[in-house]
């Protein structure tokens, strides 16, 4: 499978509605490592933790990628 850029509003998305469709998607997408970012990407959603619970869970994304 080739790699998907996940924007960062479905990050957000992903973060706050852990039930949703695009939710399950991303869940996939990580669990077959098809998932690609970019610096600007990481940026706006360390800006944007506001919980220890979700940077924790974003650092472990971000190792994954």
């Amino acid at each position: 499978m080739m790699p998907v850029l996940i924007d960062t509003s479905a990050w957000v998305s992903y973060f706050r509605e852990k039930d949703s469709a695009e939710g399950e998607i991303i869940d996939g997408l990580i669990e077959d490592t098809a998932v690609c970012t970019t610096g600007i990407v990481v940026a706006e959603l360390i800006s944007g933790v506001k919980n220890n619970r979700d940077k924790i869970k974003l650092e472990k994304i971000i190792r994954t990628l």
